[in-house]
This record gives C-alpha cells, structure tokens and sequence, in this order.
C-alpha cells in the first residue's frame, strides 16, 4: 500500500454579516433592530455552517458608552431599547462577537459598526 501526501486546511475566522452587509455599514432601525446576526465564512471551500454565540451591542447614550450583552444571534429586549431610542448617525458598535466552530472551538469574529440613517 503506497502513501499519499494530504494538504489540509484549517477553517478561518468568520465575518460577520447583518442583514447581508459586514464592515462599516448604513443600516435603519428596524433593519438593525430585527436583523440577525450571522457569520460566514468567505471564500472557504467547503460549504460549513457556525452558529452565532454571543455579541455585545454599544453605543453612546447621553455622551455615556452603553452596552448589552447578548447571547444567540438576536437582539435581546435591552438591545431593542437602545436601536428604537436611536437618533439619525447615532453609531452602534457590534464587539466581542463568538461563534462556535463545527470542531467545537469558540472564536472571536471581528467587529462591525452600524450608523442609523
């Protein structure tokens, strides 16, 4: 039986995506209020799923920095409250956002910022 030389790959970091965008992005109350966040894994081979952990949703309220805590890929009731105050160019910070990995790691995603328009 002869040998054979594999190459394998390890999965990469995901992006993280709010109603079809990631990065810098524009978005309006209730997209961002009843979006989902949801992280892909670009230009990878392989057609894998990764579930959505955790994230951290801030903003400044009243020259304040406020965050929630948010566990799942939805917006959680404390979340909801700071997007439906939210004034037109108000940025919200999306941090800290896990996912758990097919392998059964937990990896941190990059961050996103989301203006109001």
């Amino acid at each position: 039986v002869g040998s054979a030389e594999f190459r394998v790959k390890r999965i990469p970091t995901p992006t993280p995506f709010i109603a079809g965008k990631t990065g810098t992005i524009v978005l309006s109350k209730s997209q961002l209020g009843n979006g989902v966040i949801q992280a892909k894994l670009e230009g990878f081979v392989f057609d894998i799923k990764v579930k959505v952990k955790s994230f951290e949703l801030g903003t400044t309220v009243n020259g304040d920095f406020k965050s929630a805590k948010v566990t799942g890929n939805k917006l959680n009731s404390k979340a909801k409250a700071f997007v439906k105050k939210a004034s037109r160019g108000q940025r919200f910070f999306l941090e800290k956002m896990t996912v758990k990995m097919p392998d059964g790691r937990t990896v941190t995603m990059g961050n996103m910022t989301v203006k109001i328009k």
